[in-house]
């Protein structure tokens, strides 16, 4: 895992609720665009999921359950 990808999962565990790109964007100081593909790669490594079911775009993203079961041994 990268360090980003690591201060992203503390970032959403201290953070106690889904986050957005824009939170991940003003913590790095990176563009939204840049956030979000990070996001979307995290993802995609099922680091994060998506915290809203049912709707096209994913505007928040929570810890993977066992990545958070992980980070709180």
């Amino acid at each position: 895992m990268r360090i980003i990808e690591q201060t992203i999962c503390r970032l959403a565990l201290s953070h106690g609720k889904a986050i957005t790109p824009r939170h991940a964007s003003e913590h790095f100081q990176f563009g939204i665009k840049k956030s979000r593909n990070i996001l979307h790669q995290m993802q995609e490594k099922q680091l994060l999921v998506h915290a809203v079911e049912g709707q096209q775009r994913i505007r928040y993203y929570r810890l993977h359950p066992s990545v958070a079961a992980q980070m709180v041994r």
